[in-house]
């Protein structure tokens, strides 16, 4: 009950300067209070008072109850109340975010059971988070919805909710609402029950438990594809920061009014996005002073500061900062010597950000060159029909929130790890790392990787592929290049040809660490499909492949997640570090130590210094074999400590 005492730990004791502990009026309440409150009648406190002796979150739980004049982080709420109001949490950054929770419904109203269950519940989400959070929000409203169809089927406590009323729920949701909500009605439900299991001590059914816990695979699929931010094209990315960087740059902002400079932020507003990836929101909250000077190395690297504001509430905002390239550090020098102001973004709202990009998409239509004859798929927002020397087309407009997509992508093409990104990105969540990443390999990377990997195999005929379908891949490989003529297999026009013959009969695409071989032309898997791109992320696909020579990336990966593991261990969060110390050995199992036992065998067959000659990538990993192999032993026979 770890989490018990934390929850009672924030109740009784000032966790931080900025921390406000809910305060409990003292006195009892009157005979008048308790039958406004309800208390007396059949419902959750009862159920909850005869469980004597009480766990401590139980007892506290009634206390609250009884109390009923409660101040929670500033918020004065009373517990009885219909609407809970926490406006004290608003600030500039987060005004325009719902700060209540109203308990009225239409028509029959949630009896006293399921409101007194509910207002615990968001109590306990407050307690436990510190804050108020966005998720909260949805989970309050979710489960709201829920108590108002158990009551429509007379179901009046949750002990006699089956996996049939469940079910039928799901289903009737389902009819007017994507997979994807569906899943979090399952998670939010699953999340309520558990909280009801420990306020009453009642065992939750398993068999409403699995209901809960069943994915529907295939809507959820074709809703997770449907619903991707997608990736805008390239060319259009290009000519819109040209667009955008040129105009800045060659403006006098000392002849402009004050509108035409407003404008002009906006321009530097919607250039910030493209080159730093930030929320949109966010970018309103770039400091007037956001430039950072540091020195690496004796090279000057520069550093814009912003506030995060998604899932922040309170009082606060967490203040952090992301890169600078030298194009966003000049404009924003050069708004500096025109604009005093608080943040780049004064009175201007995101509305007023959204509505000036898509004006300006359609003035500059010709120049950005978003024009088409039919809607183009990767532009999000709704595109505008317009009479185009004399045609009717398409003005494609993407969303501000698709340049957060295309910054991640071109850092993930780049090689950056999915740690570095999440930091650069504002990511705390795990399950937040490559959300927003896009495969943006190109058809002439996979072409020349294939052409690269015939040749080896033509060159060295101990050479063999590892992975789940090493074996099977290799086999297929040797047999394609047997069958073949041996004098045509001479010169870089063949080994164009034998390249582009052999991704006709089993597609290959490079990836970073090695690459990805279908067992046959038609298997491509859908590169935008979210399970696919997890298994693919973290190395599960069983069509993923690598070579040996791989084993200095994976042995510099293989530092990259320690970084990752101490990060987490050093910080106390040892739930994270214990994941990060299982994918550390899982890649090792899968990865590394196969990579190097490999290395072995054709170091045994063609010498050291042939492999070293052949294969430079590996000639580091040769010299210091010894120190990495018990680096290696070291992490895999490491535990976390509780």
């Amino acid at each position: 009950m770890e989490q018990t005492k934390n929850i009672i730990d924030k109740i009784d004791t000032i966790q931080s300067d900025n921390e406000v502990p809910i305060i409990l009026s003292n006195y009892e309440p009157t005979t008048d209070e308790v039958s406004r409150l309800n208390i007396n009648s059949n419902n959750l406190y009862n159920d909850i008072s005869s469980l004597e002796p009480y766990t401590i979150i139980q007892e506290e739980y009634l206390d609250l109850i009884k109390e009923n004049h409660l101040n929670v982080f500033g918020a004065d709420i009373i517990f009885s109340s219909k609407k809970w109001d926490f406006s004290n949490l608003k600030n500039d950054f987060n005004k325009y975010k719902l700060h209540s929770f109203n308990f009225n419904v239409k028509g029959e109203p949630l009896t006293d059971f399921y409101e007194t269950f509910l207002k615990l519940f968001v109590l306990n989400a407050i307690l436990e988070d510190s804050s108020l959070r966005r998720y909260l929000i949805n989970d309050f409203y979710f489960i709201k919805v829920f108590f108002v169809y158990l009551q429509s089927k007379n179901v009046y406590l949750l002990e006699n909710c089956t996996e049939l009323t469940v079910n039928d729920f799901l289903t009737l949701q389902r009819a007017i609402t994507a997979e994807t909500t569906i899943v979090k009605y399952q998670t939010t439900i699953l999340k309520m029950f558990n909280f009801y299991s420990i306020l009453t001590n009642k065992e939750i059914n398993q068999n409403v438990i699995n209901v809960l816990t069943k994915r529907n695979k295939n809507s959820l699929k074709i809703t997770q594809k449907n619903g991707l931010i997608k990736l805008l094209p390239n060319s259009f990315m290009k000519n819109l920061t040209k667009l955008l960087y040129d105009d800045i740059i060659n403006t006098d902002f000392n002849n402009l009014n004050n509108i035409e400079l407003k404008n002009y932020r906006k321009e530097i507003l919607i250039f910030i996005l493209t080159q730093t990836g930030i929320r949109p929101e966010e970018v309103l909250t770039v400091p007037y002073d956001c430039i950072v000077k540091d020195d690496l190395n004796n090279i000057d690297v520069y550093f814009m500061k912003y506030n995060i504001t998604k899932s922040i509430y309170g009082t606060g905002v967490e203040e952090t900062q992301t890169v600078a390239n030298e194009k966003v550090v000049k404009i924003i020098f050069k708004l500096r010597d025109n604009y005093k102001g608080t943040y780049l973004g004064d009175k201007i709202s995101y509305g007023q950000l959204r509505d000036f990009f898509y004006q300006y998409c359609e003035e500059n239509c010709s120049k950005l060159e978003n024009i088409s004859d039919l809607p183009i798929d990767s532009f999000m927002a709704k595109p505008l029909r317009k009479e185009i020397n004399g045609k009717g087309k398409y003005i494609n407009i993407p969303r501000l929130k698709q340049f957060r997509v295309y910054f991640d992508s071109e850092l993930k093409r780049r090689g950056f790890n999915d740690f570095s990104r999440a930091k650069l990105l504002g990511h705390h969540d795990e399950k937040m790392f490559d959300y927003y990443g896009r495969d943006v390999t190109t058809l002439e990377e996979d072409i020349n990787f294939s052409q690269i990997m015939i040749k080896d195999f033509i060159n060295d005929s101990s050479l063999k592929i590892l992975g789940p379908k090493g074996n099977i891949y290799t086999k297929r490989i040797r047999k394609f290049l047997d069958k073949l003529d041996k004098k045509k297999i001479q010169g870089a026009y063949n080994i164009e040809e034998l390249s582009q013959e052999l991704m006709n009969e089993m597609p290959i695409r490079t990836k970073l660490g090695g690459c990805c071989i279908k067992p046959y032309s038609n298997a491509e898997c859908n590169k935008n499909d979210n399970t696919d791109e997890y298994l693919c992320s973290y190395g599960l696909c069983e069509n993923q492949c690598h070579f040996f020579y791989n084993c200095m990336y994976y042995y510099d990966k293989f530092h990259e997640m320690i970084d990752a593991y101490n990060h987490n261990s050093n910080a106390g969060y040892e739930k994270f570090a214990s994941k990060e110390l299982y994918k550390i050995q899982q890649m090792l199992k899968g990865k590394l130590i196969p990579e190097l036992e490999e290395l072995n065998r054709m170091i045994e067959i063609n010498g050291v210094e042939t492999i070293k000659n052949n294969y430079p990538d590996v000639v580091e990993i040769i010299d210091n074999y010894s120190k990495i192999k018990g680096e290696i032993d070291l992490w895999m026979n490491k535990t976390v400590k509780n």
